[in-house]
C-alpha cells in the first residue's frame, strides 16, 4: 500500500475537521448548504450543521421571554437534533471502518473505544465555542484555553486516524440506542423529573 492512499482519507477528514471554524463563522452570516454524499467529509459538515442547529436552539430555549408552547416546540426540535447528531457520529465510524484497510491483527492491537465520530463531535462543539467566546469582550484568557485544548483535541484526532490506518489501533462502530420514554423503556421517573434534577443540581455542586 502506497503512503498516499494511507494519508488521504485521514488528511480529507482532518481537512473537514480544520473547516469547522470557518463554517461556524460563515453560518452566521448566511444560511448554510451541506449536501451528504456518503463521504466522510460530508458527513462531518452534516454533524457541524446539526451541532450549529443544537447550540442556537438551545440558546432560543433559554429564553426567558418566550412562551411556554414556544418552549416546548424548542425541546422538540432540540430532541430532534440530538438523536440526528448521535446518528451522524456513528455515521462518520461506519465509513471509516469502510475505509481503513486490512491489517494482520495481532495481540499488540488495541480496540479503539473513543471514535473519531465522538472526537470530531466535541472538535464541532469546541469550533462553535470559540466562535461565539470571540466575540464576547474579556474573554482573552478563556479563548486561549479554548484554542489550547482545541489544539490538543485536534491532535489526539490525528494520532488516532493514523493508527487506525496503520493498523495499530482497531475500530468498532458502538451503537447509542438512544430510547425514547415508550413501553417497554419507560420507566416512569419523568413523573419526578423535576425534583430529581433538583436534588441532583445540589447534590452536585463541586463548590460544596
Amino acid at each position: 500500500m502506497r503512503a498516499h492512499d494511507v494519508s488521504s482519507p485521514v488528511d480529507d477528514v482532518l481537512g473537514a475537521v480544520a473547516n469547522l471554524g470557518r463554517s461556524a463563522a460563515d453560518w452566521h452570516d448566511a444560511r448554510a448548504e451541506v449536501t451528504v454524499d456518503g463521504s466522510v467529509a460530508s458527513a462531518i459538515d452534516a454533524l457541524h450543521l446539526v451541532n450549529f442547529s443544537l447550540w442556537h436552539c438551545e440558546d432560543w430555549a433559554r429564553r426567558k421571554e418566550l412562551p411556554d408552547a414556544a418552549i416546548v416546540q424548542a425541546k422538540r426540535t432540540i430532541d430532534a437534533l440530538n438523536a440526528r447528531r448521535n446518528l451522524l457520529m456513528e455515521r462518520i465510524d461506519e465509513l471509516l471502518v469502510a475505509l481503513i484497510p486490512a491489517h494482520d491483527r495481532d495481540d499488540g492491537v488495541v480496540e479503539q473505544f473513543e471514535t473519531p465520530g465522538m472526537l470530531i463531535d466535541r472538535l464541532s462543539i469546541m469550533a462553535l465555542r470559540i466562535f461565539h467566546t470571540s466575540r464576547a469582550t474579556g474573554m482573552s484568557e478563556r479563548m486561549r484555553v479554548l484554542e489550547t485544548q482545541q489544539r490538543d483535541l485536534a491532535a489526539v484526532l490525528e494520532a488516532l486516524l493514523r493508527d487506525l490506518f496503520a493498523g495499530r489501533r482497531g475500530l468498532k462502530v458502538y451503537r447509542q440506542f438512544k430510547v425514547a420514554t415508550y413501553a417497554p423503556w419507560d420507566c416512569g421517573m419523568w413523573r419526578d423529573a423535576g425534583e430529581w434534577a433538583a436534588g441532583a443540581l445540589s447534590a452536585s455542586n463541586p463548590t460544596d
